[in-house]
């Protein structure tokens, strides 16, 4: 998985030199920026990440943090979309604005939607016995990191995405998705904390097995590691790092909202208004 973050990184960084080359207008910021949300990323996927967070609740927290809500904020302002319209050609892009105007990405881009695909991932992997199938199964664990990533870059995308796409939902919008995202993560934090969640040993009753053996060795949970403490110090990191990403989203919404009408924001778009 770390491979392919790095592929990606690479491909942007050609792709946007390429474009920069040709003369088109596109700021280094938008590189530095994207840069920084593949490294958060590289970080989330590396493999002694990957076996802390198996390991231990609280590595697992450090994983989604960085890979649902720190990294999608960089990438998102990297401006993929826009750099991949202009790397194509105008056959391609236009069917790919074909695309991007349909009413089905319309209904999944929008905040709410977003907001249901991203939040509610949280909901049905802390409350329901997937957290432990995807200890013990590994095509459900990069599965669940996978949709994690996706539904928090769809989120962000439809809150704070720089390329003016038409019929965006505007601040109000975006604003009650944000406000509405921040107390249903802090209320899932909470519970999280007081009833002891993600519960662990449901695999084995659900699949009817004896035994089931993890895809990674995990000593520290044999020995007993996954204590109350552990969960509790886990979602104290949930809420107060959720917390901090969606400030930061916030703080970008407004300045966005403010300048959305200046020539020199204006430039920054695929489509000005």
């Amino acid at each position: 998985m770390n491979g392919i973050v790095w592929l990606l990184g690479l491909v942007y960084l050609v792709l946007f030199l390429r474009i920069r080359y040709r003369g088109k207008n596109i700021s280094w910021w938008h590189l530095l920026s994207f840069g920084f949300g593949i490294a958060l990323l590289c970080v989330g996927t590396a493999p002694s990440m990957m076996q802390w967070g198996h390991q231990d609740i609280r590595g697992h927290m450090v994983q989604h943090l960085l890979i649902a809500m720190y990294a999608p904020i960089f990438l998102v302002l990297g401006m993929p979309l826009k750099v991949t319209l202009l790397s194509v050609s105008p056959a391609v892009a236009r069917w790919m604005m074909v695309i991007l105007k349909s009413g089905a990405v319309r209904f999944l881009s929008h905040p709410f939607t977003a907001l249901l695909l991203n939040i509610g991932g949280m909901y049905i992997l802390y409350c329901t016995p997937l957290y432990q199938l995807s200890l013990e199964r590994s095509l459900i664990h990069h599965a669940v990191h996978l949709h994690f990533f996706l539904a928090g870059y769809l989120f962000v995308w439809s809150l704070i995405g720089l390329e003016a796409i038409p019929r965006r939902p505007n601040i109000y919008v975006r604003l009650t998705a944000i406000f509405l995202s921040i107390a249903l993560h802090a209320y899932l934090c909470k519970i999280m904390y007081i009833q002891l969640l993600p519960a662990t040993g449901y695999a084995d009753r659900l699949s009817g097995a004896v035994t089931c053996k993890s895809w990674y060795m995990d000593p520290l949970m044999d020995a007993g590691y996954d204590t109350a403490s552990a969960k509790q110090e886990a979602a104290v990191m949930m809420y107060y790092g959720g917390d901090i990403a969606e400030l930061i989203i916030l703080v970008i919404l407004f300045i966005l909202w403010f300048y959305r009408k200046q020539p020199t924001v204006r430039r920054l778009t695929l489509f000005p208004n």
